[in-house]
Parts: C-alpha cells; structure tokens; sequence
C-alpha cells in the first residue's frame, strides 16, 4: 500500500522540507554528528545524518 500512495503522489506524511527537531538540533550545535567539523588544515568537511526512512529525503545533510 505504501508504494502504491507513493506512486499515486499520496504522501500526506511528507512535510516538504526537514523535520524541525532536525534543524533545531543542527543550529544548536556546532558539533551535531559528534565528530570535528574541520580538518587538520581547518577546512570544513561535510557531515553527514542518517535518516532511516527519510521519504524525500528533505532530512538528508
């Protein structure tokens, strides 16, 4: 059933943008994954969040 509402463009679930504890944990914290943000050199590297089951994957950073 899932994939057919998917398919149907029937998501009521999906919020159109990422989830607001996501983004309030995110500006919270300089830090959100636990590990540095930057390099050795001081440039900044990607982190990255895990969203099991993200839908349209408006939570994947």
């Amino acid at each position: 059933q899932w994939s057919t509402c998917w398919e149907q463009k029937r998501t009521p679930w999906d919020r159109g943008g990422p989830s607001v504890a996501l983004s309030d944990l995110l500006a919270q914290r300089s830090e959100p994954s636990g590990y540095p943000s930057e390099d050795t050199m001081g440039r900044k590297k990607q982190q990255t969040v895990l969203v099991p089951g993200c839908e349209r994957g408006h939570d994947v950073l």
